[in-house]
């Protein structure tokens, strides 16, 4: 994940994310991989397979204001 493109959030304002594979043999690899980085009450996912992308993750963050 580009956490400079977080804009001051944090992993823990992610509420959703979309996974691209190129390969579905890929998943496990991936699947360890996004458990690193979403540990603890993981946002939800849809995982995705396409023919251009290796690996694409887009993901949307919310954080109500004043937070």
């Amino acid at each position: 994940m580009a956490y400079s493109q977080l804009n001051g959030l944090t992993v823990s304002d992610v509420v959703k994310c979309t996974v691209s594979l190129t390969a579905p043999d890929d998943y496990t690899a991936m699947n360890e991989e996004y458990a690193k980085v979403f540990h603890t009450d993981p946002p939800a996912r849809t995982t995705v397979a396409v023919s251009d992308a290796l690996v694409e993750i887009d993901c949307v963050a919310y954080r109500k204001r004043g937070s």
